[in-house]
């Protein structure tokens, strides 16, 4: 789920691309290899978050001025001690998501994803939009065990004849636990 707080960067961004000169324009064969392209980076880019591995997920990522990466995270409480946890962040450098993602991989003991085809739209021929949901199962090293909906949207910018996430907006929000019956 994207929220409104995080839809708006992507949402500029995609207007300021939107606005690229007719001479850009792609043939329909150039559109179906950029977009299988980066189909295939976005699985990738999953199973690599998948490993734990902090620097070679990082690798997907742009070292531009101008990456972002935007997240909400939604865990509820595993006993009366606990309060429900909503952690939302806005990394502007490269640095400080791999700094990011380091911390949060150490905590883990594992991650799976169970997600649809991504869906891809090719905006220019330097930029597309990715986007994938599903399922997120997590292991944490404390014994916390969460499993809810997932997704991801990522822009795409081909950078020195490699193509990078730009921008990105990550939501992860835990499926509340059912209540059994007898208990309120």
């Amino acid at each position: 789920m994207i929220t409104n707080r995080n839809l708006c960067p992507i949402l500029f961004t995609l207007a300021l691309l939107s606005c690229q000169p007719s001479e850009q324009r792609l043939t329909h064969d150039q559109r179906t290899a950029i977009a299988d392209t980066i189909r295939l980076l976005t699985n990738q880019l999953m199973r690599t978050s998948e490993q734990l591995d902090a620097e070679k997920l990082c690798s997907f990522y742009s070292k531009s001025p101008e990456f972002r990466s935007f997240g909400d995270i939604s865990y509820f409480p595993r006993s009366p001690q606990m309060r429900h946890v909503v952690q939302r962040w806005t990394l502007s450098t490269p640095d400080s998501f791999s700094a990011a993602v380091r911390r949060g991989f150490a905590l883990k003991i594992s991650q799976t994803y169970t997600l649809d085809e991504p869906f891809v739209n090719v905006l220019t021929p330097r930029f597309a939009l990715s986007a994938i949901s599903g399922k997120l199962a997590v292991a944490e090293k404390d014994n916390q065990n969460f499993v809810g909906r997932y997704s991801w949207v990522g822009i795409w910018a081909l950078e020195q004849d490699q193509w990078k996430v730009l921008l990105e907006n990550e939501y992860f929000g835990e499926t509340m636990p059912e209540k059994r019956p007898g208990k309120r």
